[in-house]
């Protein structure tokens, strides 16, 4: 179990490769036409769900460092049970990741950086977790 934990806290923090696929995923979408309708806003994921679904998304990304297999492969699976076990329309989740890109001042202040601090917290759970765990080892 230490080990595990130890081994999820070592590739969270290694953002480099997860931050490249996450950004090969979205850049497309980025670069796509925006929506000028702004009464259409009411269709995109609010923020505060949406920097959850990044967060969790971004630890998919770690998880899949572990993997073996074609990362695209496996990838595509991890992604598609989150979406389907969370009921998130992928439709609805790209339109929304595009949107908030259209605004970079936005997506910076706040998305990037409340998703940085919500991993960090987690990183720091899991780092009191595994002292924790090896006191009791102790």
């Amino acid at each position: 179990m230490l080990n595990t934990i130890k081994q999820i806290k070592n590739n969270i923090s290694k953002f480099l490769l997860p931050a490249c696929i996450f950004l090969l995923i979205t850049l497309p979408l980025i670069l796509l036409p925006s929506c000028k309708n702004e009464k259409a806003t009411a269709y995109y994921i609010p923020e505060d769900s949406m920097i959850n679904i990044l967060v969790d998304l971004h630890i998919i990304e770690g998880i899949l460092t572990f993997e073996t297999d074609s990362i695209t492969e496996r990838a595509t699976k991890y992604y598609h049970c989150y979406f389907e076990n969370n009921k998130i329309d992928t439709q609805r989740y790209n339109a929304s990741l595009k949107y908030y890109y259209k605004d970079s001042k936005r997506i910076d202040s706040y998305v990037n950086e409340a998703v940085i601090k919500r991993l960090s917290i987690i990183e720091g759970e899991i780092d009191r977790k595994a002292m924790m765990s090896s006191d009791v080892i102790k």
